[in-house]
């Protein structure tokens, strides 16, 4: 299994994850909204269907290097050199992806100068997603599935950008850094939108709830 943080392979830095929560787990409904209207009985409720909370990943990771705490160092410049991390989960089947921010080093075992264990969380803002496989620029058109508003999508280009707040459109990028394909993260309240026109995108997974 190989894991990558920003498209390094962590293992070329010493790093092995030993365990991990919630990269699978199935996601935390929010609370149902409501108000207490003075007038009425019980309460009024503002229900636009499940919503869910985000996504709440731990990683544990044991790093046996010439200087462990060096290393845990250079994976944290790793994780905070772009205003997203990018994590991905390869076997020799499929990739898994998620575009994440970093939260906190929850805590570090110290055995000696070349062996810690430390245990990162991370936290998916977006976590109800599709997972395209993209083999050059791209674009895609979004509608409502009904009425005349959509729902805000939210277009992680697996290069670092993120195109926020798209509406009703055609949604385009053009890619600089070199690379062939990269994975691209469409996330929002997908099943009220209708994704039509895909140029250079092939869908991978989903992931609804």
């Amino acid at each position: 299994m190989t894991y990558k943080i920003n498209g390094t392979d962590i293992s070329t830095l010493g790093v092995i994850v030993t365990d991990y929560s919630g990269l699978f787990d199935a996601l935390e409904p929010k609370s149902v909204k409501t108000y207490d209207v003075a007038s009425q009985h019980g309460v009024m409720v503002k229900n636009d269907g499940i919503r869910y909370k985000e996504r709440v990943i731990n990683i544990e990771l044991l790093i046996l290097a010439e200087n462990a705490a060096q290393v845990i160092s250079n994976i944290e410049t790793l994780m905070l050199a772009h205003s997203r991390i990018r994590l991905e989960r390869i076997n020799e089947y499929d990739v898994k992806v998620w575009d994440c921010v970093y939260d906190k080093e929850a805590s570090r075992e110290y055995y000696h100068e070349n062996a810690e264990r430390v245990n990162i969380v991370l936290i998916e803002p977006a976590p109800i997603k599709k997972v395209y496989k993209s083999t050059g620029n791209f674009s895609v058109t979004s509608a409502p599935a009904s009425g005349s508003t959509q729902q805000p999508l939210l277009i992680s280009c697996g290069d670092y950008t993120l195109l926020e707040n798209k509406r009703a459109g055609t949604h385009t990028h053009t890619y600089t850094d070199g690379y062939d394909s990269h994975y691209v993260i469409v996330s929002g309240v997908l099943d009220e939108v209708t994704l039509s026109g895909l140029t250079n995108l092939t869908l991978l997974y989903s992931v609804d709830k």
